[in-house]
């Protein structure tokens, strides 16, 4: 494994399928059918402090990155939620057990293969 981090996918035989090198990832969470289609992973990631996010095709069994949401703290869980009245997407983000399980939220929006989050 590599001791930066990063996200692997896997094969169902356990080898590994793919692995992006992208950071301290945890809390990885992923929605079908976004953004007209999309299916898209956010993790937050401890490395560089934001949420990461990641695109999936799954024809290919191959992730491609997405671009990143800078959070300003150490993030310590994500989660995506689609809005069921108008369909946005959102992200939300912890911080450490320290700040109380404080908590922010994102609207996301896609444009050429990149994810942008706004608080």
């Amino acid at each position: 494994a590599d001791p930066d981090g990063g996200i692997a996918v896997y094969n169902l035989d356990g080898t590994i399928h793919q692995y992006l090198q992208i950071g301290a990832c945890n809390n990885v969470d992923i929605r079908t059918g976004v953004f007209g289609g999309v299916v898209l992973l956010v993790t937050a990631n401890r490395t560089d402090n934001t949420l990461t996010y990641a695109t999936w095709n799954p024809a290919t069994r191959v992730l491609a990155t997405a671009g990143s949401t800078a959070v300003g703290f150490e993030p310590y869980g994500a989660c995506l939620y689609v809005s069921a009245v108008n369909g946005d997407v959102y992200a939300f983000v912890t911080r450490n057990a320290a700040t109380n399980g404080d908590l922010d939220q994102y609207r996301l929006t896609y444009s050429g293969g990149t994810v942008s989050g706004t608080k």
